[in-house]
C-alpha cells in the first residue's frame, strides 16, 4: 500500500530495550497500513506497570533513536517523557492530534494481546471513539479472536481498525535483560547499534 503522509501510526511502550519485535511490527503497519511515518513513543509510567522499575529515560531514549535512525519510516515522539506523569494513551494522542492538525489520521499500533484487552484501558471508550488502531496478529495465534474483537469495537464504539499480519518473532524486553543478566548472547534479538550501547553502558547487568 502506498505510503500516506497524513496517515501517523504511534507506538507506544517501555522500550526497555527497543527490540527487534518492535520495529519488525512497525515495519509491517508502515507496508500493510500505508503510514507514512510510525512514531515510538516511550512512556514515562505506564499505568499496568506502575510498580515496576525500568530504565532511566535517557538511556530508552538512546536506543530508541539508535533503531529509529536505522529507518527513514521511523521517529520517536517523547510526548510521555515530557509530561513526566502517568502515561495515559488517550492524552497523549490527543496531544499530538493537536500537534500534528485535524487532518492527520492517527493509529496506535499494537500487537494482539494489547489490541484485545483496550477496553480495560482508561478512558476506553473515549479512546476507541476517537482514534484508530492497527493490531498485529499472525495466521493461527489469535488471528481470529483479533476479527471478532475489531467486529465487535467497530459495533460498540465505531472503531476504524487495521489487522496486519506480522512476523512471527517471540521475543520480550524482559527476557532480553534475563538474557543479559545471565551473560547470555542477544544477537539478533536487537538492532546492533542498540546492543552496542547497552554493553557500552552497562545496561540490565
Amino acid at each position: 500500500m502506498a505510503a500516506d503522509r497524513k496517515k501517523i501510526g504511534i507506538m507506544g511502550g517501555t522500550f526497555d530495550p527497543v527490540h527487534t519485535g518492535h520495529l519488525l511490527l512497525a515495519k509491517c503497519a508502515v507496508e500493510e497500513a500505508g503510514l507514512g511515518k510510525v512514531l515510538f513513543m516511550p512512556a514515562y509510567i505506564q499505568p499496568f506497570k506502575a510498580d515496576k522499575k525500568v530504565g532511566k529515560n535517557r538511556h530508552r531514549i538512546a536506543m530508541l533513536e539508535l533503531a529509529a535512525a536505522e529507518d527513514p519510516d521511523f521517529g520517536l515522539s517523547l510526548n510521555e517523557i515530557r509530561r513526566a506523569e502517568i502515561s495515559y494513551t488517550i492524552r497523549s494522542l490527543r496531544r499530538i492530534r493537536d500537534e500534528l492538525g485535524e487532518e492527520t489520521e492517527i493509529f496506535f499500533i499494537s500487537g494482539a494481546d494489547t489490541f484485545l484487552n483496550l477496553e480495560i484501558w482508561y478512558e476506553a471508550e473515549k479512546l476507541l471513539t476517537e482514534f484508530s488502531f492497527i493490531a498485529g496478529a499472525r495466521a493461527g495465534c489469535r488471528d481470529k479472536e483479533v476479527d471478532e474483537h475489531r467486529a465487535r469495537l467497530k459495533r460498540l464504539y465505531g472503531t476504524e481498525t487495521i489487522k496486519i499480519n506480522n512476523y512471527a518473532f517471540d521475543i520480550s524486553s524482559t527476557e532480553i535483560r534475563e538474557r543479559i543478566r545471565r551473560g547470555k548472547s542477544v544477537r539478533y534479538l536487537l538492532p546492533e547499534t542498540v546492543e552496542a550501547y547497552i554493553f557500552a553502558n552497562g545496561l540490565y547487568r
